[in-house]
C-alpha cells in the first residue's frame, strides 16, 4: 500500500483542536509536531513585525493514499482552507518499526 507524507501548518492557537481532531479519526495517525518558523507570508501582529517570522506547529503524518480523498475534505471541512495550509509529498520507500493502527 503507498503512502503519503503529509505536512499541516496551523496556527499555535490551534495545535489542541488539531490533535483532537487526528486522534479522533476512525484510523487515527502516529504523527509528529515542530514548532516552526514561517517566512515568506504577510506577517499581521508587531511581535511578527519584529521578529520577522511567523510561528507556526507543523504536524507531520504518513497517511495511506487511499484514505486522502476522505482525510483532506474532512480535514479543510473541520478548519478550513483559510485557517490551515498542507501538502502532500508521495513517499517512495518508508520504515517504521510501530504497527499501523
Amino acid at each position: 500500500m503507498s503512502h503519503h507524507l503529509l505536512h499541516i501548518l496551523v496556527s499555535p492557537k490551534l495545535e489542541d483542536a488539531m490533535i483532537d481532531w487526528l486522534l479522533a479519526q476512525e484510523q487515527a495517525p502516529v504523527f509528529e509536531t515542530s514548532r516552526v518558523q514561517q517566512y515568506g507570508r504577510s506577517l499581521e501582529s508587531l511581535t511578527e513585525r519584529v521578529t520577522g517570522f511567523r510561528l507556526q506547529v507543523l504536524f507531520m503524518l504518513q497517511i495511506p493514499a487511499l484514505t486522502l480523498n476522505t482525510f483532506l475534505p474532512a480535514l479543510e471541512e473541520k478548519f478550513g482552507k483559510e485557517v490551515i495550509s498542507y501538502r502532500v509529498l508521495a513517499i517512495s520507500n518508508s520504515h517504521s518499526p510501530w504497527p499501523a493502527t
